[in-house]
């Protein structure tokens, strides 16, 4: 395994929570979180994906 890809992997978990975060909002519509799904310091990133998909649905919404 490259160098690059182990840092991928470690790194990867804060964006995946990032991505939950946006899914959740934009297909559920709704906060869809565990406390024990990530690590402290992650939850963080998982509201920002959260904010980002729901200001993503929003101006959908509006060009309608």
């Amino acid at each position: 395994m490259t160098k690059e890809l182990k840092q991928y992997k470690i790194n990867s978990p804060i964006l995946s929570a990032f991505k939950d975060g946006v899914a959740d909002a934009l297909n559920v519509g709704q906060r869809n979180l565990r406390a024990d799904d990530y690590k402290p310091n992650w939850y963080h990133w998982y509201n920002q994906g959260y904010d980002f998909g729901i200001t993503l649905y929003s101006q959908k919404n509006e060009e309608c």
